[in-house]
């Protein structure tokens, strides 16, 4: 080993042991190593900020399509297929309606021929007969009487309300 390869190893060995002045020593670092970007690179150029401005824009336009598309799907399939269901619930229920008006009318019908025969004992209808009553006059309202809290007690019968 030679001499001076010998001292710059003790050197650096003091120089280890010596305390280090550690934010001194990190801004001699950063101040060495990092270099500042001038300013004309930060800020972005006038092409990357139409294109980050066109990219908005279609962003934008893209969302209203699909909306859209959604809006126009909904109108063309899922309404025609609500309108169907709800018009065969309708034509069910005239169908029914029908079937109903039906019934009632032959169950006159039928009514009024057992009214018609001997046997059941019903008189036929004779102008004659008939009874005409005039109308009688309506009197107005009278005030309602005030009741008494005795009339207005509940009732408890000797039966339990429940079971």
């Amino acid at each position: 080993m030679s001499i001076a390869s010998s001292t710059t190893q003790r050197k650096r060995i003091s120089d280890a042991k010596k305390p280090i002045n550690s934010s001194r020593n990190a801004r001699s670092i950063s101040e060495s190593k990092v270099k500042q970007l001038p300013l004309r690179s930060r800020q972005l150029s006038q092409r990357a900020r139409s294109l980050l401005t066109l990219q908005k824009i279609s962003s934008g336009i893209a969302f209203c399509l699909v909306a859209s598309a959604l809006g126009l799907y909904a109108w063309s399939v899922c309404v025609p297929r609500l309108w169907s269901q709800e018009s065969r619930k309708l034509e069910t229920l005239q169908r029914h309606e029908r079937h109903l008006t039906a019934m009632s009318e032959s169950l006159k019908n039928q009514l009024a021929q057992q009214a018609e025969r001997p046997e059941t004992g019903l008189a036929k209808l004779n102008p004659a007969q008939v009874i005409f009553l005039s109308p009688s006059s309506v009197s107005p309202l009278s005030q309602p009487q005030k009741t008494t809290t005795a009339e207005n007690k509940p009732i408890v019968g000797n039966t339990p309300l429940a079971y």
